[in-house]
């Protein structure tokens, strides 16, 4: 990535992989001087962990962090937001089958975390504050606990209980605890309402 006239290059871990983060783009994304350093601020928000990114509608949050994301080579897992959604919609989803037999399945915020996608978050500022108090957890200490009982550790102390344990990934999965990816990053989009004037 070019920044002030000088040629930078990062390691960063994302996705499954260490990729090189290079100013190549396959996309339609149009650059310039302020798009430039706001990718650079994204990009240094992404080494801290999670961020949201906050702006009128049609500003083009969705497409620099789309960019952000191909500069890093994430895949990425779009949620889109809405007002009525319950904190149980946003980690896990109850589905019956043909049978009427009902199971739980995760939700694709929990896929990101398990696979070190990127989760974009797609009006946050819809959301009541108690469905984002579900998140806190897992933004803070990369820990959740499902509804289902099943529970996401982050990866380090993951690593740990299953050395301590001898146990397999399969085994793991089995007693109900999951490794949350060390790539796993969550953005939030939330829109502004324009100031009509006092």
């Amino acid at each position: 990535m070019n920044v002030f006239g000088h040629v930078l290059t990062n390691k960063v871990a994302c996705g499954n992989s260490f990729n090189t983060l290079t100013s190549e783009s396959s996309s339609e994304f149009v650059s310039n001087p302020y798009h430039k350093e706001f990718i650079n601020d994204l990009l240094t928000s992404h080494m801290v962990g999670d961020f949201c990114v906050i702006g009128p509608r049609g500003c083009g949050k969705s497409v620099a962090v789309m960019r952000l994301a191909e500069l890093l080579g994430y895949q990425v897992e779009p949620i889109l937001l809405y007002q009525d959604m319950t904190s149980r919609d946003l980690v896990q989803q109850r589905v019956t089958n043909s049978k009427g037999d009902t199971s739980w399945h995760f939700s694709p915020l929990i896929v990101a975390a398990l696979k070190g996608k990127m989760a974009l978050l797609d009006g946050i500022h819809r959301l009541h504050h108690g469905t984002l108090a579900v998140l806190h957890r897992l933004l803070h200490d990369r820990e959740i606990q499902l509804y289902d009982g099943k529970r996401l550790l982050r990866h380090d102390r993951y690593d740990l209980i299953k050395e301590e344990t001898g146990e397999t990934d399969e085994g793991m999965a089995n007693i109900g605890i999951y490794r949350i990816h060390p790539s796993f990053r969550v953005v939030g989009l939330a829109g502004t309402t324009p100031n009509r004037g006092s």
